[in-house]
């Protein structure tokens, strides 16, 4: 197949793994206001500006063991 569909697992496939990120609500537990030895940044996309690199400090930070298993 020339253009195999995004999830396929092929040789000449996208090599794309779909998943959904994470929710404010349903993954509200693993979101921490403090920073932790292996956190993570959370950023919203109200944090994000298409023309400037920086808008907002994080608010939410994740265990990174959590975010990994998450995905």
């Amino acid at each position: 197949m020339r253009w195999p569909a995004l999830d396929a697992d092929s040789a000449v496939g996208w090599s794309l793994r779909l998943h959904r990120e994470f929710h404010m609500k349903d993954d509200s537990d693993l979101f921490r206001t403090e920073l932790g030895p292996k956190s993570l940044p959370l950023y919203e996309g109200k944090m994000l500006h298409q023309f400037r690199n920086w808008i907002a400090e994080p608010k939410y930070w994740i265990d990174e063991t959590e975010a990994e298993r998450d995905c």
